[in-house]
């Protein structure tokens, strides 16, 4: 194994596990400020919000990266790195298709806000106060003013979801880049954007080699991250489909404990 330059990680199952309801391990931040100092940027990749991954990472929030809305967006440095935009009519047909389901609830991301209709304020209220992002109510489609960078429509139950997501995938599967993000949420992002697409655009613009990246994942919108990356770890409780993604796959049990193994592996740091 080479010496790593870059560390990132997925949220939601992966750095934030099901049986752990106490939000990010502070230890991680100290390995985050030793990461830096040893000049290894730490990635936290995920499908949310970049409002919402500053906050989560506040105690080291211009210390990192950011991949956000599964790739569509990366900051540094609090400016925008890459960002892919949804084609106009495509969105807006997708949107309709969620609101056709009233089963379903409508996510639509921009760059520093999501929007969610005014008349769902329980769903409203999940996002700002649960989820913990910055969300605009709005009245209708035509009061978004900026360009949508990923659809997704919430479903409170799971169930709602399996039975609507094929039928998303098939009406736009060709058109857009479709994808179960959790057990509640699905995404949809421009065609040809996903985690592993952002990775590439990240290591041209600071210079590091696929090959000198690490990543944690635990679902299928990591897919391409972990395929991407020369170190790609999977989460233990993670999708048993991916253990076969590649023959580069390590398993890990909590992303801290495997950090602090690799840190203390002068051989890989």
């Amino acid at each position: 194994m080479g010496k790593i330059k870059l560390v990132a990680s997925d949220l939601d199952g992966t750095l934030l596990l099901n049986w752990d309801k106490n939000g990010i391990d502070p230890v991680l931040f100290d390995q985050v400020r030793e990461l830096k100092r040893r000049g290894v940027y730490f990635l936290a990749a995920s499908g949310r919000q970049y409002y919402n991954l500053r906050n989560l990472f506040a105690p080291v929030a211009d210390d990192i990266l950011y991949l956000c809305e599964n790739g569509s967006l990366v900051m540094k440095d609090d400016e925008v790195l890459v960002k892919a935009s949804m084609p106009a009519d495509v969105a807006l047909e997708a949107c309709r298709a969620v609101m056709a389901n009233p089963r379903l609830s409508l996510l639509v991301s921009g760059v520093h806000t999501n929007y969610a209709f005014a008349s769902e304020p329980g769903f409203i209220d999940h996002l700002r106060n649960f989820v913990g992002t910055r969300t605009t109510p709005i009245e209708s489609l035509e009061d978004i003013p900026e360009d949508m960078i990923k659809v997704s429509f919430y479903a409170e139950d799971p169930a709602d979801l399996d039975a609507a997501a094929p039928a998303f995938g098939e009406r736009f599967g060709d058109a857009l880049k479709v994808v179960t993000s959790g057990a509640s949420w699905f995404d949809m992002m421009p065609r040809g954007v996903d985690k592993g697409t952002a990775m590439a655009a990240i290591g041209r613009e600071v210079g590091i080699d696929a090959a000198d990246m690490l990543a944690f994942g635990d679902n299928f919108n990591d897919a391409e991250m972990l395929d991407f990356v020369g170190h790609p770890y999977l989460m233990e409780s993670g999708r048993r489909e991916l253990r076969g993604l590649n023959d580069r796959i390590e398993l890990c049990h909590t992303v801290v404990g495997c950090l602090n193994d690799l840190m203390n592996n002068s051989e890989v740091f």
